[in-house]
């Protein structure tokens, strides 16, 4: 009883580290030397901040690339890039396929820089 207690609560303190993910920020993408594939929003429906980023001052970015369907909805949604980690892409994804970006013929791919900032 006491080995198997002993094992119980090395595998939890062990679990417990190893769940804690290191969240290092890195700036994001520069988007102004984009050429026509920056996509110019219509109408935006606001991300979903997550809770645990929020309580802890955590702040990001996702940058995505898609297509646009003829409505001007994105599809073929891919993640590029994001930081810290994937905190925040699904929050992004969520929120993006719900806006429309204004079509252009002449690009084939849109992208799209999505920043996660707290208030002052």
């Amino acid at each position: 009883m006491k080995y198997t207690l002993s094992i119980i609560i090395a595998f939890l303190l062990l679990t417990s580290c190893a769940s804690k993910q290191e969240l290092i920020y890195r700036e994001p993408p520069d988007v102004s030397t984009m050429n026509d594939g920056g996509a110019e929003p219509l109408t935006i429906t606001n991300p979903r901040y997550p809770r645990h980023a929020a309580m802890n001052d955590v702040e990001g970015w996702v940058f995505l690339e898609f297509d646009l369907d003829e409505n001007g909805h994105p599809i073929n949604l891919r993640v590029l890039d994001s930081s810290p980690g994937d905190i925040f892409v699904k929050g992004a994804s969520d929120a993006i396929v719900k806006w429309t970006f204004r079509k252009n013929d002449t690009q084939n791919k849109s992208q799209y820089l999505m920043e996660f900032r707290l208030a002052d």
